[in-house]
């Protein structure tokens, strides 16, 4: 019986699969040809990564740990039942964290911390939000109602006036910090008005303000201050 003739095999071929043989030199030549693309995505790479980096607007977190000593007398071991099964202990730290986590300590914190008002920086590209010492200061009256989450801004004309301007699509609310109170809606407002430094701008929606500690301004640096609504 005759057998069937095998196939040809090229010749540097195994019988497990073919091996391809490439030409390095030539396929160089090939990608050399289009250097001008590599240049190109290498470039736009780079810039976006600095675009990121420049202008993303970085988030933080923060964590922290408490030690807490319990002092006094233990109580005997008949008393582990109480409480539902927890120690005296036990129960005192689940007293403090849900004192920590209370509306009435949070809110005492905020107030401390003055976070009632966000200062920012313009930029061209991106806003940044200051934390520290700032050009100036906003000293608002907490009995009288305040603008809630608009840009205020204040551009600085010499060493004793400023230019404040703000703008009212269509509507924003107002907040009174002492009686925690919400106030009536402003509608629509474009203000733009000249104020002495250390002069107290009052008007139905805001009433405050602007002191420089350092008695130090940048002519012509425009800077904004928003007021937060404590919850």
């Amino acid at each position: 019986m005759n057998s069937n003739p095998s196939p040809n095999i090229p010749s540097g071929a195994s019988s497990s699969g073919m091996q391809i043989a490439l030409d390095y030199k030539k396929l160089l030549r090939d990608l050399l040809q289009f250097w001008w693309l590599f240049l190109i995505f290498i470039t736009l790479s780079v810039g976006t990564a600095y675009m990121i980096h420049r202008y993303t607007i970085p988030i933080y977190r923060a964590n922290m740990s408490m030690i807490m000593e319990e002092r006094g007398n233990e109580r005997p071991q008949a008393s582990m039942m109480e409480g539902f099964g927890l120690t005296p202990g036990m129960r005192s730290l689940d007293n403090q964290i849900a004192l920590l986590s209370s509306y009435d300590m949070i809110r005492k914190t905020i107030d401390r911390l003055d976070f009632h008002v966000s200062y920012f920086a313009k930029g061209r590209m991106k806003d940044t939000e200051v934390y520290g010492p700032t050009p100036f200061v906003v000293q608002f009256d907490s009995l009288h109602f305040q603008l809630l989450d608009v840009p205020i801004y204040i551009t600085f004309l010499d060493e004793t006036s400023y230019r404040l301007e703000f703008k009212v699509e269509t509507n924003a609310s107002t907040y009174c910090y002492l009686t925690r109170l919400s106030g009536p809606s402003t509608g629509s407002i474009n203000y733009k008005e000249v104020h002495k430094i250390g002069q107290r701008v009052v008007t139905p929606w805001f009433s405050f303000a602007i002191q420089c500690p350092d008695a130090r301004v940048n002519k012509g640096h425009e800077m904004y201050f928003n007021f937060n609504h404590p919850d």
